[in-house]
C-alpha cells in the first residue's frame, strides 16, 4: 500500500496532526501555495504569506521612511558638535597665543634703552616714555631685533594640565617715528616674531604685526603722552603654517614717567585695546590695562626695572571676564647706545568668570636685544 506524501516529506499523518495543532499555519500554507516566488523564504509548513495589497506594515513603512532622514540628522548634529569643539579649540590656542605674546611684550617694555633716546616703537605697554627729540622733518627710522630664552610654569595658560617648558623668540622689525609739528609724532612699523617651544611644539606659532598711530606729547608738562594706534596681527602655525587668528585693534592710552633724580624715575599709564574684528571671533577680547613702573639705573651700563600691571579682558562672544595681575622685573645691561643684555622674571594670576581660565603663571627669560636709530 503507498503511503501518502507531503511536498515537505512528512507522512499524511503527521501533515494532519501538524494542521490541527497549528490550523492557522495550515490556513496560511493553502493560501500562500503557489503564489511563492523563488526568493520566498519557506516555513516549516509551507511557503511565507506577503501582505495583502493594502495592509500596511507600520514599522517597515516607519523604516524606510524616516531612517534616511535620522540618519542625516544625527549626522548634522554630529558634525556640528565637531565644528563647535573645533572651533572652541582654536579659540583657545588663539587666545594663549597672543597672551603669551603680549606678555613677552609687557617684559620687553621693562627692557628699555637709554631714557634719553627715542621712545622705542611706541611701546607703551608700562608706560615706557622716553625723551623726544624735536627735530622736524627727518623719518626717524629704526630697526629692531632680539631673540630670547624663556620659561613659563604654565605653556597654555589654564589650570588643566599645567605644564612648563622653554621657548625660544626671535623678532625683526622696522619702523618710522616723524616728527610732524609741535610734539606730534607719525608712527608706523612692521615685526615678525617667531616662538618656538621645546616640549608642546604644537603651541609653536609665527606673528606678523603691522600698524601705525599717533604720539601726542606735552612738553610743558613733563612729556604727558597721549598716544592712538591701529595694529593688524596675523599668527601662523609654526609648522603648517596655518592661519589661526586675525586681530584688527585700535589701541588709546596715555603715559607718564615722573623724574625723581638722576638714578630714578617712576612710570604710571593707562591704556585701552579694543579688538574691532578677529578671526576666530571667540578669540576677540577688549583689553583695559593700568600700570606702575619703576627704574633704577644702579650704575651706568647697568640698570633695574620693576613692574606691577593689572588688566581687564572682556570677550564679548561668550561674556566671558578674566581680571589679570603681572608682577616683575628685568636686569638690564647696555652694552652699547644699540645692544642690551636683560634679564627677566615675572609672576602672573589669572582670574576668570570662566574657572578653567583661573590661572598662574612664572616666566623667566634672558634676552639679546639689538637697536638701531637714525
Amino acid at each position: 500500500m503507498r503511503r501518502e506524501t507531503c511536498p515537505t516529506g512528512e507522512p499524511a499523518p503527521a501533515r494532519i496532526a501538524s494542521r490541527q495543532e497549528n490550523p492557522q499555519s495550515a490556513r496560511n500554507a493553502r493560501i500562500g501555495k503557489g503564489r511563492g516566488s523563488p526568493g520566498e523564504q519557506r516555513s516549516a509548513v509551507g511557503f511565507s504569506v506577503e501582505p495583502k495589497p493594502g495592509r500596511l506594515d507600520f514599522s517597515r513603512q516607519f523604516g524606510r521612511l524616516y531612517s534616511p532622514v535620522i540618519r542625516k540628522t544625527l549626522l548634522f548634529f554630529v558634525l556640528a558638535g565637531l565644528l563647535t569643539t573645533g572651533l572652541h579649540a582654536q579659540g583657545s590656542r588663539a587666545d594663549t597665543a597672543a597672551r603669551t605674546a603680549s606678555g613677552l611684550e609687557l617684559t620687553r617694555a621693562t627692557q628699555a634703552m637709554d631714557t634719553s633716546s627715542a621712545v622705542s616703537e611706541a611701546e607703551f605697554d608700562l608706560g615706557e616714555q622716553h625723551a623726544v627729540s624735536a627735530r622736524s622733518g627727518g623719518l626717524g627710522a629704526y630697526f629692531i631685533g632680539d631673540t630670547s630664552l624663556n620659561y613659563t610654569s604654565n605653556a597654555t595658560l589654564a589650570n588643566g594640565g599645567r605644564q612648563g617648558d622653554m621657548y625660544f623668540v626671535a623678532r625683526g622689525g622696522a619702523g618710522i617715528r616723524p616728527h610732524i609739528t609741535h610734539g606730534l609724532y607719525l608712527d608706523g612699523y612692521v615685526s615678525q616674531e617667531v616662538f618656538q617651544y621645546a616640549t608642546y611644539s604644537s603651541l609653536n606659532f609665527s606673528l606678523f604685526t603691522a600698524g601705525g598711530g599717533l604720539d601726542y606729547v606735552i612738553d610743558e608738562l613733563d612729556q604727558l603722552t597721549f598716544y592712538v594706534r591701529y595694529n593688524y596681527q596675523r599668527y601662523l602655525d609654526g609648522d603648517t603654517l596655518d592661519e589661526f587668528f586675525v586681530n584688527h585693534a585700535i589701541t588709546a592710552g596715555v603715559a607718564k614717567e615722573f623724574v625723581l633724580n638722576d638714578v630714578m624715575a617712576i612710570q604710571t599709564g593707562a591704556q585701552a585695546v579694543i579688538s574691532v574684528a578677529a578671526e576666530p571671533y571667540e578669540a576677540r577680547r577688549n583689553e583695559y590695562d593700568l600700570w606702575l613702573g619703576w627704574r633704577w639705573r644702579i650704575v651706568e651700563p647697568l640698570e633695574l626695572q620693576t613692574y606691577y600691571m593689572v588688566s581687564l579682558f572682556n570677550y564679548p562672544d561668550g561674556g566671558r571676564v578674566d581680571l589679570t595681575q603681572n608682577v616683575g622685573g628685568s636686569l638690564n645691561l647696555h652694552l652699547t647706545r644699540w645692544a642690551r643684555l636683560s634679564a627677566s622674571a615675572g609672576f602672573g594670576a589669572n582670574n576668570s568668570t570662566d574657572s578653567f581660565f583661573d590661572y598662574t603663571v612664572v616666566n623667566l627669560g634672558g634676552t639679546l636685544g639689538l637697536d638701531f636709530r637714525f
